[in-house]
């Protein structure tokens, strides 16, 4: 068996105790980082569940929202910047992301906060965006990318995804400029980058 540098999951995924069990144990087998990815959608999550996966985590990316949301029901502090200090310290995470839409990013971790700036797009659709947001940062944390590299190009990305229809955009030429000014040679979607575009 290969070593797992990065295991990702989600609360979406985790939402069924089959994929949840499964999914969990996955992480829990995984000694490298374990990146979270907090989505909310109505009727697809309970507290319980985000609270085990949150257990089960090293970094967490979440919303300004979710974190608002979940705030109350973990018992942390009133306060956006408040909660998300106590969210890391409770779990004892390695880093929280937030996103924060057109106000920008953050990062905390054990230096503090990073902060970066959303780039101005004409936005078309916003479906996708965190999900582009979340890649990048996954790829950062693999290729060792300091949090305000790894902030900035995930922000670039997820505005980049904003100003097309869709989820993903189906060119694979949409990601080459991103691929050669990162230094990450190819396509994202290409054959041998394959597993990074998904």
């Amino acid at each position: 068996a290969h070593p797992v540098d990065l295991f990702y999951f989600g609360t979406l995924a985790c939402r069924a105790p089959t994929s949840r069990a499964a999914i969990l144990a996955g992480a829990a087998a995984t000694p490298g980082r374990r990146f979270l990815d907090v989505n909310l959608r109505p009727d697809c999550w309970e507290i319980d569940q985000v609270r085990a996966c949150l257990h089960h985590a090293t970094v967490v990316k979440l919303n300004d929202e979710e974190i608002a949301t979940l705030a109350p029901l973990l018992g942390l502090p009133d306060g956006e910047a408040a909660a998300v200090e106590a969210l890391r310290d409770r779990f004892a995470l390695e880093a929280v992301i937030l996103t924060r839409g057109g106000q920008g990013a953050a990062w905390y971790g054990a230096d503090g906060w990073h902060r970066c700036a959303t780039p101005a797009v004409e936005v078309v659709d916003t479906v996708g965006a965190g999900d582009a947001f979340a890649a990048v940062s996954a790829l950062g944390l693999l290729r060792g990318w300091p949090p305000d590299l790894c902030l900035g190009r995930a922000a670039e990305l997820a505005a980049a995804v904003c100003t097309q229809r869709g989820a993903c955009p189906e060119a694979a030429e949409f990601y080459t400029p991103f691929c050669e000014a990162w230094g990450v040679g190819g396509s994202l979607r290409s054959p041998e980058n394959r597993d990074v575009g998904k």
